[in-house]
Parts: C-alpha cells; structure tokens; sequence
C-alpha cells in the first residue's frame, strides 16, 4: 500500500464517496416507549425527515470540511481537494428531489448511478396495476431508500428502513470514467491521486460477492496504466460497512478487505464480522477489551496485513489495528455528556480520518502508522462536535 499512498510534485486529490443515500424520518421518543400493540404513543417533537444514509452523511461533512479548512501551505501549490458522491435515487419522488437539493446546498456533487430500467419484481408490479391495466409508470419505480430512525436517547437507537432503489444499486453501474480519470483542467499537475470511500457496504446487496471487489480491481487496473513518466496516478480505498440487517455479516467482505486500505468500523460491527464476542458497544472494562483487540487485530491481520483497521469506541475514542497490533489508541478529548442525537457520528468521524490522511499524504513522502494514529487523533476532534 506505500506505494499507492506516495507522490511527489504538485499533485492533484479527488475523492469519490460510493456508497446509500436515504431520508431519514427522526421519530424522537424521549421517555416513552413503543406503543403496545392497537395503542398510540404521542412524541412532543414533530417526526421530520432529513437527508441521511452513510454516503451521503459522509460526502456531507467531508465537504464542509474542504470549505471550511481549505488546503494552505505556502510552497505546496496545490488545486483543493474534490468530492463527488455515486449513490442512486429516484429523482422523480420527493424524497429524490429532497437528498439531491441537499446535495446542492451542501456543495457537492451527486452522480445519480440509477438505471431507467430499475423497476419492482413481477409480483409488485402486478399488485400496483389497476384493472384496467392503465398503471402510471412512476409506480413501477422503486422507491428512494428511507428509514425510519427511531431514538430514545443517546445510547438508544432503532432503525427502519426501505432499501428502495438501493436494493438495485450495482457496482457495475458506478460512473467509471469518473473513479479513473483527473477532474482537473490544470495540466500542470504531475499526479492523480484518488481515494475512493465506500460506505453502507451492507445496506447495498449489490456489491456483495465479489461485484465491488471486480470493480476496486478494474479501476486500480486503469489507473495504473494512465501512469507513465513523471506523472503518476495512485489509488487508495476506505471501507465502512455499517450494520448488517440481514445479521448474515458475510456478503463477501473478507474477500473484498485486500483491496481496502481503511477499514472504518466500530466495535460491535468488528465483533460480528469476526465473529469475537464484545461487550456493548464500547467494550467493557480495560482487561477484556485488551483482550478482544488484540484478538481482532490477529483476525483482520490474517485476512488481509495491509489493510489499517480502525476500531471506534463512540465517546471513549479509537483504536488501530495493523500487522496484528493495537498501534495506536486514544480517548476523545472533548466528552459531550448530552449529546443531541449521535446519528451519522461514526460517518463524521470517517470524513474527518479521510479528510486528514488526505492532507497528511500531500506533505508525507514517507508511511509510518504512528503518523496516521496522529490523523486518527484529529479525526476524533471532528468526531466529538457530533458526539
């Protein structure tokens, strides 16, 4: 991976978020539970619906952290770093039209991966006819993905969702051309480099089973072959899996971790995927969670060694695992006792850990983990206003 991770001369970043875009519906329960089965249950704050899925949340704050802290170093003359987002929607239902205008307003770019012949199975189909078979087309259409979040406070959450449309979002439907090629019009840049985060892997069925690996494998083929000379095009890719509704926690992933050079991931996630037993999400006292990452790190280290593996701990911080080591760990400097809603914080915390490498690579000539347990730190510092 050091490779991929070096460039030297001016260099121009872009980075393509692949992953679900939702609407989420914030249900906030309070003190109150689910109602019983026939009873109702009244909520003092209104049911609202927000732009959400963990893409999306992550293009989001990784754009406003371009905006915000921009590229400034004096002999470095490089172009500010891009972000793009390849999800689908239906742009023709209100919840379409919702995610793409937040795009808008959030400045940054979203590639609508949807094919025209993305429409519901048979059975639907024949369920939504009218008898005399004068159907409206825009009902043959799936869906954009929504998802009812429930919260009950800020260590209680609960989740509804429709894939939607995303249930037929393929890897191979991906805007190819824009994961190989440079946005940039400047040819005074000697490199490319492009890091490509792939988020919600569990919440889009089509890139299990090796359809995401095909394609992580066809894009860092072509971008290796545009290198030549002095001008070199390099390639990194991060990974979040989110939870896994099925509760299969299979789908491919440990084939798909030697293409991955982040693993972004919190502790209960981990535990599933490799199937060790953890305590809660956080992990319990420091013995046992001494133990468990350090059989995690065996795990994941066996599986793929290049891959960095970073373990969030929510408001107790994270760790990172690599060549089967704990190699670096921190706690959060800032502890938010009542945090408003911590939904999407481990997307906030993943921009700001690709945020940060990406900033780091274009000053670093050289990969030492220790340096990216520092990029870590400052993740976290992001991390904690949503915490």
């Amino acid at each position: 991976m050091a490779s991929e991770l070096e460039f030297n001369g001016k260099t121009k970043i872009s980075v393509s978020i692949i992953g679900d875009a939702f609407v989420d519906l914030f249900c906030y329960l309070g003190d109150k539970g689910l109602p019983e089965s026939g009873a109702d249950v009244r909520v003092d704050l209104p049911v609202k619906p927000v732009a959400g899925g963990s893409g999306l949340n992550t293009a989001t704050h990784l754009a406003s952290l371009i905006e915000n802290f921009p590229f400034v170093d004096g002999d470095i003359n490089d172009e500010q770093m891009d972000v793009t987002l390849q999800t689908i929607v239906n742009e023709t239902d209100d919840y379409g039209q919702l995610l793409i205008k937040h795009a808008k307003e959030n400045n940054f770019e979203m590639i609508n991966c949807r094919k025209v012949d993305d429409t519901n199975d048979k059975e639907d189909e024949k369920k939504e006819s009218a008898p005399n078979e004068e159907t409206d087309q825009k009902h043959l259409v799936k869906s954009t993905g929504h998802c009812i979040v429930l919260v009950k406070s800020q260590d209680e959450r609960s989740f509804v969702t429709h894939l939607g449309i995303m249930d037929s979002f393929k890897a191979s439907a991906t805007a190819l051309h824009e994961l190989v090629n440079c946005r940039s019009a400047d040819p005074s840049f000697q490199n490319h480099h492009h890091h490509i985060h792939i988020s919600g892997y569990f919440n889009i069925p089509g890139f299990a089973n090796g359809n995401l690996k095909r394609r992580l494998n066809l894009v860092r083929e072509k971008r290796r072959g545009k290198s030549h000379g002095f001008n070199v095009y390099t390639t990194t890719v991060s990974l979040v899996p989110q939870y896994d509704a099925t509760e299969q926690w299979d789908s491919g992933i440990l084939d798909l971790l030697p293409f991955v050079d982040f693993l972004v991931l919190n502790l209960q996630e981990a535990g599933k995927i490799s199937k060790i037993a953890v305590e809660g999400r956080n992990g319990a006292h420091a013995l046992n969670k001494a133990v468990v990452f350090a059989k995690l790190a065996d795990f994941f280290d066996e599986r793929s060694p290049q891959t960095y593996v970073i373990v969030t701990l929510g408001s107790k911080g994270a760790v990172l695992l690599y060549g089967g080591e704990v190699v670096h760990s921190f706690r959060a400097p800032v502890k938010y006792d009542s945090p408003t809603d911590p939904t999407g914080a481990g997307d906030a915390f993943a921009s700001g850990f690709i945020f940060g490498v990406m900033n780091w690579r274009r000053r670093r000539q050289h990969d030492e983990v220790s340096e990216i347990g520092s990029v870590l730190e400052l993740a976290g510092g992001w991390f904690d206003a949503l915490e």
